[in-house]
């Protein structure tokens, strides 16, 4: 299933009160901290690896923002089933009566913080992260990633506002040449009423 599907889904879960229950495939590369760290950073970390999906969460009215509060506060409290398919059969099928029980007695879990301390939280957070890379003079990672993200959009943004501000002196000075058009085209107007006027 695509990745961003999983994201809708999740996000409807958790907005609706569905059980979610999480199932950890031994040896297949997954690292928790690495996970909590991209539900985190959701919308830069997916504008990383996966822009097509942001889009596709937008259209589907899930923001990204808002969907990382919602995974970041959910999924890392939930206790994976570890499931390693080179066990024996026994130690699968005892996994999957683990799974079954655990599907049949999961209940939803309540976001315990709201949106605006939480991402008050991560501003803090990511502020002392890179106060510490820069102090160390290494930034490594998802979060240098993250950070070479916010400088590259601080620049484009820099520069989107000098272009605004150009086009906006431009604006300025077009509306100031047709206000002296247009006084002299009035001018002209009085003057042959003037001159109208005399004749009758």
């Amino acid at each position: 299933m695509a990745a961003h599907r999983c994201l809708i889904e999740l996000d409807t879960a958790i907005t609706n009160g569905v059980p979610i229950v999480a199932l950890n495939c031994v040896n297949r590369g997954y690292d928790f901290v690495e996970a909590v760290d991209f539900m985190l950073h959701l919308e830069t970390c997916l504008g990383t690896l996966n822009p097509d999906a942001l889009v596709v969460l937008r259209k589907n009215n899930v923001d990204p923002i808002r969907l990382a509060h919602k995974l970041h506060s959910v999924i890392p409290n939930i206790i994976a089933i570890p499931l390693d398919v080179s066990a024996s059969n026994n130690a699968i099928k005892a996994t999957m009566a683990d799974l079954v029980k655990a599907v049949k007695t999961a209940t939803p879990m309540a976001i315990a913080v709201s949106f605006e301390p939480w991402s008050t939280e991560r501003k803090r957070r990511d502020s002392i992260a890179l106060e510490h890379a820069l102090g160390a003079g290494t930034i490594r990672g998802t979060q240098r990633g993250r950070m070479l993200q916010k400088l590259e959009r601080a620049e484009e943004l820099a520069d989107e506002l000098r272009v605004a501000q150009d086009e906006l002196h431009n604006a300025q000075d077009e509306l100031r040449e047709e206000c002296k058009e247009h006084k002299a085209a009035l001018a002209k107007k009085d003057a042959m009423i003037e001159r109208l006027l005399e004749k009758l």
